[in-house]
């Protein structure tokens, strides 16, 4: 039997490294590590169809030259004759191919089409800049971009091949500098696709290639377009600085960080276009020792499964728990407790998993694409760089994710939604215990006990019932540091070189056995508008403490009070903090009808459909005492407009025109305060509405929101192509306080 197993072992690994390009470069007869990536992304990915697969083909066709098409597409399509059609007939050929003819073509590489351009010209631009990081390699980065001619240097500005050269803001400076359309060369460098809008790079083997990310202006289909901004360029190049400063090469054991060293970017105030370009590094890939296994293809019944059995495992299931969860785990929890950094798209295609030269997972986890934000508060703890904080960090403590789905619909016959939501489970499990072994934070930071919040509609809410999956786009979950204040204390601490955690507040850390009787009340700061403002991180943890739940009427004035004055962000992070499922649990358990009563109308005042939520976790009726209790029916009533509020928020959100008109008219009676859900769903309508009186009625009830939130008069002024010409005036004047009719005509039509 173990020699049937060594064969299966042998078969399997000659099938995954079946020489095609040797001539590429390929260490010991193998197809290049590099090459294997680029198979994997492009055949061994669910989520990629045929129609992906035309239009990656269709590129690749008019790149190549006859010598490097392989017979067994030359018997099926004549290179010059599709070279010669026109791009209408081109399509029609290509789409005579079938589906494994179009993936033998996809992963050939081609010629990439580039932009000369002289150091002289970026310097006629408003803004250029050079992004170079030490990296041990930039030599190879240079010169696959740089080079000199006539004396001067030059670069190299690749064009994406699924992109037209012309909607290139590039294409467009150069043009204006020159006076006349520059001219694209070809020749030097060579290109793979990969399954985002990044591309392999190279010019005689891959043993010099790089990823390169591009702009892709103006992509179709499951392309979506995707620009390199100069704002997004100064972001990822910092986080580079950053994460080469606090998670050096080899610092994570589990972690390996494809690190971008190398960038250019370019804007044109004429114009008011700007462009940029980063290179990735490939790392280990380039010397043939291992390969990257992108966890989307783990999670296939090919390249999953046969790299599973290959390592003796006839349960994908449990192979990929211990290969890719928990060594996911563990990376990600140490690098955020190192460097407070977290990834903001942390799904299947921006991980990957290292595999040897035997394709054995080695417990390292590649990860690629620089999006990360940092916690502020971590951020002015360790910022020893001179970096400035835009683009960088997000206030507060923010929250660990888990998304391997996101963007992924396709499961294999192995994982189920129930065997995922297992995934989730463990996932979280791994990473408590490993940043509590990273930061020696003890048990008793309550870490353990933090709720786990799935993205369901409009916001995160709690997991109940293992219920992962149920909710539009239930596929990113997190669990919110910023809900922990104990382990907030302790983890600043140890970021600061201190021992231990010095409470805040000692009053919001009594025991159960301490005594709030009148004679022992709480601090008087809590009872006094005329004192400083209240600290939210601290009542957050006071207002769901069993003990003290039944005393609340000071502070919930005080409260009340600060919630008002708060902008819409920073009311969405404070109904985050307090933790639904800790609020719920307190009403449970307090003896008090009227304290439950005043609590839900604080939160309430934050947002409503928070109320809505603890009214489907709870029931009706969450004090267990008789109905006649005058506070049950205010409690009723709150939970009753709640529900209303919910419904026409959800109606504005996917409604008809009708429907939102008529809810618009009841949440028009609510417009006192500016809830986050009304302004999140206002948005999200106003987004993909097609109708434009109905986008101009959207756009002004946001105005309204506009007058005294920051938040929402940034996004009014970010997207101001939604809003019709015919409301643009009407927009203005509603956010500049001058409006004399708050009811819209739409509206008063109904």
């Amino acid at each position: 039997m173990s020699q049937f197993k060594d064969v299966l072992k042998l078969l399997t690994l000659v099938t995954l490294l079946l020489v095609s390009h040797a001539g590429l470069g390929a260490p010991g007869g193998n197809e290049h590590p590099v090459f294997q990536l680029v198979k994997w992304e492009l055949t061994a990915n669910p989520e990629l169809g045929r129609e992906s697969f035309i239009r990656m083909g269709h590129a690749i066709l008019c790149n190549l030259g006859t010598q490097e098409l392989p017979n067994r597409l030359k018997a099926k399509l004549n290179l010059h004759a599709f070279q010669s059609a026109d791009h209408d007939s081109q399509i029609e050929m290509v789409n005579l191919l079938t589906d494994d003819e179009l993936k033998t073509l996809i992963v050939i590489p081609a010629e990439l089409k580039y932009l000369e351009v002289s150091e002289a010209e970026f310097n006629k631009l408003s803004d250029h800049r050079v992004f170079e990081l030490e990296n041990g390699g930039l030599e190879k980065f240079r010169a696959l971009i740089q080079f000199k001619k006539y004396g001067m240097t030059y670069y190299r500005w690749p064009i994406h091949p699924l992109a037209k050269s012309e909607d290139s803001p590039v294409f467009k400076m150069i043009e204006r500098l020159r006076g006349q359309a520059p001219k694209l060369k070809k020749g030097f460098l060579k290109f793979n696709f990969t399954s985002s809008r990044s591309l392999i790079v190279f010019h005689d083997s891959y043993d010099d290639s790089i990823s390169l990310k591009i702009s892709l202006p103006k992509g179709e289909g499951p392309f979506k377009q995707k620009a390199v901004s100069m704002k997004g360029w100064r972001a990822w190049t910092d986080h580079n600085r950053w994460l080469k400063a606090f998670s050096p090469d080899e610092s994570n054991p589990h972690l390996v960080l494809l690190r971008e060293p190398y960038g250019l970017a370019l804007a044109d105030s004429t114009l008011s276009i700007d462009d940029g370009l980063l290179a990735r590094d490939l790392k280990d890939l380039l010397g043939g020792a291992f390969y990257y296994l992108p966890v989307f293809s783990v999670m296939t019944d090919t390249a999953g499964v046969e790299i599973a059995t290959l390592n003796g495992s006839d349960d994908p299931y449990a192979f990929w728990t211990e290969h890719l969860i928990r060594p996911l785990a563990m990376a990600i929890s140490e690098l955020r407790a190192r460097t407070g950094a977290e990834h903001t798209s942390p799904h299947s295609q921006n991980l990957m998993v290292e595999l040897d030269s035997e394709l054995k997972p080695t417990g390292r986890i590649v990860l690629r694409d620089f999006d990360f934000y940092i916690d502020d508060n971590i951020f002015y703890e360790l910022n020893s760089l001179g970096l400035k904080s835009e683009g960088l960090t997000r206030s507060g403590f923010q929250f660990v994710g888990f998304a391997l789905r996101n963007g992924f619909q396709t499961l294999p016959s192995w994982l189920d939604d129930k065997k995922f939501g297992q995934w989730i489970e463990q996932y979280f499990q791994v990473y408590r215990d490993h940043f509590s072994k990273v930061t020696e934070i003890p048990p008793e930071t309550a870490f353990d006990s933090a709720d786990i919040y799935k993205y369901s509609y409009w916001q995160y809410v709690p997991v109940l019932d293992r219920d992962y999956l149920t909710g539009a786009k239930a596929n990113f979950h997190v669990i919110y540091f910023s809900t922990l204040s104990r382990f907030r204390d302790w983890y600043l601490n140890w970021l600061s070189g201190k021992e231990g955690a010095q409470p805040i507040n000692p009053d919001l850390n009594s025991t159960p056995s301490q005594d709030l009787s009148a004679e022992n009340k709480p601090s008087a700061k809590y009872q006094s508008t005329n004192t400083e403002p209240l600290p939210l991180e601290e009542f957050s943890t006071f207002i769901t403490a069993k003990t003290t739940f039944d005393s609340l009427d000071s502070r919930l004035e005080i409260a009340t009070s600060e919630a008002k004055s708060m902008s819409l962000g920073d009311r969405k992070n404070w109904v985050q903090r307090v933790g639904m499922e800790s609020l719920a649990e307190a009403h449970q358990n307090s003896r008090d009808p009227k304290a439950i009563f005043e609590s839900l109308l604080l939160v309430f005042e934050i947002e409503p459909l928070f109320v809505h939520e603890i009214a489907k976790r709870n029931g009706r009726n969450p004090m267990k005492v008789d109905e006649s209790n005058p506070y049950f029916s205010k409690i009723k009533n709150l939970f009753n407009r709640a529900e209303e509020l919910n419904s026409n928020i959800a109606l504005i959100r996917s409604g008809s025109k009708e429907e939102v008109i008529k809810s618009l008219a009841v949440v028009e009676k609510v417009l006192i305060r500016p809830y986050t859900s009304n302004a999140d769903a206002f948005a999200y309508r106003l987004k993909r509405e097609q109708d434009s009186i109905l986008r101009g009625e959207l756009a002004l009830a946001l105005a309204r929101f506009a007058k005294d939130d920051s938040t929402v008069k940034s996004f009014l002024e970010n997207n101001k192509q939604l809003v019709p010409q015919e409301f643009v005036g009407r927009v203005e004047d509603v956010i500049n306080g001058r409006e004399t009719n708050c009811i819209g005509i739409v509206r008063q039509a109904s």
